[in-house]
């Protein structure tokens, strides 16, 4: 798994936290017996630990209903 991008994000009450967005690597067999890296979806996740849904660029949303806006 490797690191991405970094961010910024403000909850309803004002508080800020650190989402990281993480990338699987795993390696895949062709049908001819060669081996390919494929990049797996993007994780996104809130303060090293519980992963959140990304609505768009903008705007998360955790496992309990959150909703969490991106800090330019």
């Amino acid at each position: 798994m490797r690191l991405l991008q970094q961010f910024r994000v403000v909850d309803p009450d004002g508080r800020q936290h650190t989402v990281a967005c993480y990338q699987d690597d795993c390696d895949h067999s062709t049908r001819i017996g060669q081996r390919e890296l494929v990049n797996g979806a993007p994780r996104y996740c809130l303060n090293g630990g519980q992963d959140v849904q990304r609505v768009d660029d903008k705007t998360f949303l955790t496992e309990s209903g959150v909703v969490l806006h991106r800090i330019r």
